[in-house]
């Protein structure tokens, strides 16, 4: 009884949106320095301004995951939504940095 129906891989649904299960949905905002997020990692181009700024919709598998993206986007890449995340590149950077010093032994 463990039939799983196979589906027709369909280019509309790409194939990460269909399991999301713990997954994080985020807007993002990506400067034209981080545009390399975009072309890197799964995402749904949501609107491209004349800046080069990019507007997306991506598909993070934590939010720590999201946190270390931000991270190496160096200030280029912001959460817009959900508005609780905002600060999340701020939050990732202590909590990388209080592990770092722990295990630094400094």
């Amino acid at each position: 009884g463990d039939h799983v129906p196979v589906v027709p891989e369909s280019p509309s649904v790409p194939d990460w949106f269909a399991d999301l299960d713990g997954r994080i949905r985020a807007t993002i905002e990506v400067g034209p320095e981080a545009a390399w997020i975009v072309e890197t990692y799964p995402c749904e181009i949501v609107e491209e301004r004349p800046d080069g700024t990019v507007v997306a919709r991506i598909v993070a598998t934590s939010e720590h995951w999201l946190g270390r993206l931000l991270l190496r986007g160096r200030g280029a890449v912001r959460v817009t939504d959900p508005a609780d995340m905002a600060d999340l590149d701020a939050r990732t950077a202590r909590q990388v940095l209080d592990r770092y010093r722990t295990t630094s032994g400094n």
